[in-house]
C-alpha cells in the first residue's frame, strides 16, 4: 500500500515536471515510465497503469524518433503496458509500431482486425509475424493482405488457419510454387489440399509403394522442404553456372562438355552447382558426395545423370587431385563406375 502511494506521488510529480522540462530530460522521463512498468509490473493497479499511460502519451510526441523506437521495444513486451499507449504507438510510423505489432500481448484480436483492415501493408506484415495468430486473425489477413504478407503468415508456425483460410491459400498456391511449398511444409495443412499442389509442381515422386496417411503426410512435408532448399540454393548460383545451364538447355553445349570444361579450369563450386541442378538435388548434398573419400554416392550421382565413362574419368581425376588423394583412387573409382549395376543406383 505504501509502495502504491509512493508510485502515485512519483507519477504526479513527473507529470508536473513534464510541462517545464527541457527536451533532453523528456527522454529520461519516458525511460523512467518504462522502467516502472517493467520492474514493478505486478504491484501496479489499474489506476497506476492508466496514470502512466496518460503520462507516456503526453511524452511520445515530445521525444526523438530514436527514443520512441527504444520505448516501443520496451512496452511491446510488457503484458501490463497501458492499452491507450500501445494503440498510440501503433499509430506511429512503422519503425515505432513494428515491435508493438509483433509482440505486444495487449493487442486483442479485435484490435488486430482494425489494424489489418485500415493500416498499410508493412503494418500487416508485422502482425503476420506475431508469435500466435488465431484463425479469425489469419482469415482477416487473407482477406486484406497481398501475397508477400500472406507468405509470411504461412511461414509463421505460430499461426493457425481455418479450413476456409487453407482453401483460399490453396487457390493462390495453385499458381505460385513458393506458396505451394510453404503451405505443404505446414503440419496442419489438410492432406487433401496438399496433394494436388505437390503433384502439380512435381514434388511428389511418381511411383510409391502403398502407405498409410501418416507416412504420406511425412513424405509430403519432407519433399516440400527439399524443394524449398533447392530453390533457395539455385537462386544463389554463380553466373557461370547459370550460363552453362542455359547453354545445355538451348542445345549449345552438352552436359558432359560442361563437366569436362569445369574440370580443366578447376572450378569445383560451379561443378557441384551444375550437378545439383541436373540431378534436382541440394547443392549441399552434392558437395558432400563429391568430397566423401569412399566415393559411392558420388558415382551413383554420375550414373544417374548418365554421364559417359570418358567424362567420369576426367571428373574422377579432378576430384582425386582436389582431395590430394593418391592416383590409385582414380582406378578404384573407375572400377566401381564400370561394375555398378542399375540396382545399386539409388
Amino acid at each position: 500500500m505504501i509502495i502504491q502511494k509512493m508510485l502515485i506521488n512519483e507519477i504526479k510529480q513527473i507529470g508536473e515536471l513534464l510541462e517545464r522540462s527541457a527536451p533532453e530530460k523528456r527522454t529520461r522521463l519516458l525511460d523512467f515510465v518504462s522502467t516502472i512498468c517493467r520492474e514493478n509490473g505486478r504491484q501496479l493497479s489499474n489506476t497506476h497503469i492508466n496514470m502512466l499511460g496518460h503520462l507516456a502519451e503526453n511524452l511520445i510526441d515530445r521525444v526523438s524518433h530514436d527514443t520512441l523506437v527504444d520505448a516501443a521495444n520496451v512496452f511491446a513486451h510488457l503484458d501490463n503496458a497501458p492499452e491507450s499507449l500501445i494503440h498510440s504507438l501503433v499509430a506511429k510510423e512503422i519503425e515505432i509500431a513494428e515491435p508493438v505489432l509483433k509482440h505486444s500481448p495487449v493487442l486483442t484480436d479485435e484490435s488486430l482486425f482494425k489494424i489489418i483492415q485500415n493500416f498499410d501493408e508493412d503494418y500487416k506484415k508485422a502482425v503476420a509475424q506475431r508469435t500466435k495468430l488465431t484463425n479469425p486473425v489469419t482469415d482477416c489477413l487473407i482477406d486484406h493482405s497481398n501475397n508477400d504478407t500472406l507468405l509470411l503468415t504461412i511461414q509463421n508456425q505460430g499461426a493457425s488457419f481455418s479450413k476456409k483460410g487453407f482453401k483460399q491459400l490453396s487457390l493462390i498456391g495453385n499458381g505460385n510454387q513458393n506458396f505451394a511449398e510453404a503451405l505443404c511444409i505446414r503440419q496442419d495443412m489438410p492432406e487433401e489440399m496438399a496433394q494436388p499442389l505437390l503433384q502439380k509442381f512435381d514434388i511428389i515422386p511418381t511411383q510409391k509403394p502403398k502407405r498409410n496417411a501418416s507416412s504420406i503426410k511425412t513424405e509430403v512435408r519432407t519433399e516440400a522442404r527439399k524443394a524449398q532448399t533447392i530453390r533457395k540454393e539455385q537462386s544463389l548460383f554463380l553466373p557461370l553456372t547459370k550460363t552453362m545451364i542455359q547453354q545445355i538447355n538451348r542445345g549449345n553445349k552438352s552436359f558432359d562438355d560442361c563437366i569436362v570444361e569445369l574440370c580443366k579450369i578447376k572450378n569445383e563450386k560451379v561443378l557441384c552447382q551444375l550437378l545439383a541442378e541436373r540431378s534436382k538435388t541440394s547443392e549441399t548434398n552434392v558437395t558432400a558426395a563429391f568430397s566423401h573419400v569412399e566415393g559411392t554416392r558420388f558415382i551413383q550421382l554420375c550414373k544417374t545423370l548418365k554421364m559417359s565413362r570418358k567424362t567420369f574419368e576426367q571428373l574422377a581425376t579432378f576430384r582425386t587431385k582436389q582431395a590430394h588423394l593418391p592416383n590409385s583412387q582414380v582406378f578404384y573409382l573407375m572400377r566401381q563406375f564400370d561394375t555398378m549395376t542399375s540396382h545399386q543406383i539409388k
